[in-house]
């Protein structure tokens, strides 16, 4: 999974970010159907970023 976030955390889009999930999992080879959902985590958890952000060395 966290491949998968890593290939997508950068796209804003939903829709995008999905398509290059699926297009990943079918150039590694993958033969059979493909269901791919992306999820906000700030719609679910509201601010869960920017405390995050808060406490990691990174800022």
């Amino acid at each position: 999974m966290q491949e998968a976030v890593a290939l997508v955390k950068d796209v804003a889009d939903a829709e995008a970010a999905s398509r290059k999930l699926v297009q990943e999992a079918f150039g590694k080879g993958s033969s059979d159907n493909i269901t791919c959902v992306v999820i906000n985590n700030e719609m679910i958890w509201p601010g869960k970023n920017a405390v995050r952000k808060k406490i990691t060395p990174q800022g």
